[in-house]
């Protein structure tokens, strides 16, 4: 009987210990993340050819596809500096804006901070 009592308070106690976990994140999806990785090494061919509108599909393309992807602050931030360079400064602001919200944390957002501020400037 004690055994019993020990086996059901371990399994109470358990259920609670997985009930209290924080959710999965979503698994990454290799087909979508080696598609995302092609147009990224494209995008970044055009970015260094300066080729904006070219990156700016190819980066586009991820975005909207995958925005799970694992690179995708350096996605967002290439993509601000050719919103910027394509004449769209209020889209530029709020992609650099959206990687700073998103990935603080991101070596990309701190260069995502520093064209903000001189997005601002006039």
């Amino acid at each position: 009987m004690k055994y019993l009592l020990v086996l059901v308070v371990t399994l109470v106690l358990a259920t609670a210990a997985v009930a209290q976990r924080a959710p999965l994140s979503k698994p990454i999806d290799p087909d979508l993340e080696r598609e995302a990785t092609h147009n990224l090494d494209v995008g970044r061919l055009y970015f260094k050819k300066k080729a904006w509108t070219g990156a700016k599909g190819r980066l586009e393309e991820i975005v909207a596809a995958y925005e799970e992807f694992t690179k995708i602050d350096e996605v967002y931030y290439m993509l601000g500096v050719c919103y910027e360079k394509t004449g769209d400064a209020n889209l530029a602001r709020e992609t650099f804006q959206k990687l700073v919200d998103d990935r603080p944390d991101s070596s990309f957002a701190k260069r995502a901070k520093e064209e903000l501020a001189r997005l601002k400037q006039p």
